[in-house]
């Protein structure tokens, strides 16, 4: 199932760089895509469907088919049934009301992004133990707010908490403003008696504000990411259809790469000669069953997989796992870390047949993002499988962060 989903880790930063999810609540599928529509023109490709009504399932379903690039999450989720339903209908994440241990383990051997909801320090330290990162605070402020949050996440100081519930225009900022909160989900512009009204354009207008408040807090904050979307004519449920490899921008991502090796012997000097964050040690592997995730990149020897196996369970989800394809299982440590602080990437097929790749950032300017993207563009069409059949590039689609995306013509590629 590995290279289904889209890694928990990709999702998380999306979320961060959006900084709101709306949180919505629909009883009628004919409501679906008006929201989505709407959602979209307001600047929030984004949405948590909360799972409880009837319709949801079918209104993630359409609203997945005509926004492929919207980041989808299934709330309120109670079962593991109701976990598969979700993903089929084009969930890209599941968030549960509170920490229910079946349905977290469940997504997790499953390689199924999750995002409990915690609101007690003993649920946090559940959620850590399995090596989650990111999860959601759920009620925000009745369960003490900022205060809370802070306290909770004291001994824990890779976790980052998304708050839901009570979040408005009043306090936005002040959340957003904690280090311990990475986005936050709201209802406040998606209320049920306007989706109810049809009041659809009142609801692109007040997403917009949202937007526009979190665009004036992070225009000093951060620098957005540009992101390429490709749809391509392969069905990835077919073995001899999938793709998948990596390409070393020749620009970089604009993003600081952390690494972790795991290596023996005169390896473990080359690691450290070769400038690698971390090397890991005999206490490395249970660090990082405790929670310890302050890495982007983990490179192994092969001789070191018997160890990093063990951690499949941990690194797998989070889209960590070294793989000989992406050049983070090999004996020459070095050349994998010069790699990935230089720039690499992976990409592969996500479920809807969509590679999603960052290629830069928006401070780099025209002329690097297009080397970049070429350099993305020529690496996907040189590992077209040979079992594709009809058009490889359906479509193109590039946006940055916090703004629309727009459609790139393939023509000139020939396939």
């Amino acid at each position: 199932m590995k290279g289904v989903y889209i890694i928990m880790s990709n999702i998380a930063d999306k979320f961060e760089e959006l900084g709101v999810i709306p949180v919505v609540v629909l009883n009628d599928t004919k409501d679906a895509l008006p929201l989505a529509k709407a959602l979209v023109e307001g600047g929030l490709p984004c949405a948590e469907v909360t799972f409880r009504t009837e319709a949801a399932e079918e209104s993630i379903r359409l609203m997945h088919e005509a926004y492929p690039d919207m980041v989808l999450a299934a709330g309120t989720v109670l079962t593991t049934e109701q976990v598969d339903r979700a993903v089929a209908a084009g969930a890209s994440v599941i968030v549960s009301p509170g920490f229910d241990p079946e349905i977290v383990d469940y997504c997790i051997s499953k390689n199924i992004p999750v995002m409990p909801g915690i609101v007690t320090p003993s649920e946090l330290a559940q959620a850590v133990k399995r090596g989650l990162t990111r999860v959601k605070f759920f009620p925000a402020t009745a369960a003490g707010g900022i205060k809370m949050i802070k306290a909770m996440c004291a001994a824990y100081t890779n976790v980052r908490i998304m708050p839901t519930g009570g979040i408005n225009t009043a306090n936005l900022e002040e959340f957003l403003s904690c280090d311990k909160i990475f986005c936050c989900g709201g209802s406040w512009m998606v209320k049920g008696d306007l989706i109810k009204a049809g009041e659809f354009d009142k609801i692109k207008d007040m997403t917009a504000e949202a937007v526009a408040l979190v665009k004036k807090m992070a225009s000093a904050k951060f620098d957005e990411t540009v992101e390429a979307h490709l749809r391509l004519g392969v069905d990835g449920r077919h073995a001899d259809q999938q793709v998948r490899g990596a390409v070393v921008l020749p620009n970089g991502t604009g993003k600081t790469v952390r690494t972790l090796v795991f290596a023996k012997g005169e390896k473990i000097q080359a690691a450290i000669d070769a400038g690698s964050d971390f090397v890991a040690d005999d206490d490395t592997v249970k660090k990082i069953n405790d929670g310890w995730m302050d890495f982007d990149v983990v490179i192994a020897t092969p001789d070191m997989m018997g160890v990093v196996g063990r951690l499949g369970k941990v690194l797998g989800p989070r889209g960590l796992m070294p793989n000989p394809k992406a050049g983070t299982v090999t004996p020459d440590v070095a050349k994998a870390i010069s790699e990935a602080k230089a720039g690499k990437i992976e990409y592969r097929l996500d479920k809807s047949n969509i590679i999603h790749c960052p290629i830069g950032k928006a401070s780099f300017g025209k002329e690097k993002l297009e080397q970049n993207f070429n350099t993305l563009m020529d690496a996907i069409v040189k590992a077209k499988p040979a079992a594709a059949k009809g058009a490889y590039l359906k479509s193109c689609t590039v946006s940055s962060t916090m703004g629309p995306g727009v459609k790139v013509s393939t023509a000139k590629y020939g396939v």
